[in-house]
């Protein structure tokens, strides 16, 4: 069985991961599930720290936002 090259130094990641994460910090992929678009919309805006995502009118598609969320408080 062939294997893929793969340089030891170089962590892997998805082809549309973020270029650089620094060590501390981790991708995390949220998918928001449920019947009401406006509850997913302001969730999606709640859990990204700002509007991204209208909450009057609902997409014909999904749609995909990126973006950072914001430093947890202690």
């Amino acid at each position: 069985m062939e294997t893929a090259a793969h340089d030891d130094d170089q962590p892997l990641k998805h082809s549309d991961s973020f270029e650089y994460l620094p060590p501390h910090l981790c991708e995390l992929r949220v998918v928001l599930l449920g019947n009401s678009w406006s509850q997913r919309s302001s969730v999606g805006n709640f859990i990204l720290g700002k509007t991204e995502f209208n909450t009057e009118e609902e997409a014909d598609c999904c749609q995909r936002v990126r973006g950072q969320v914001e430093e947890r408080k202690k």
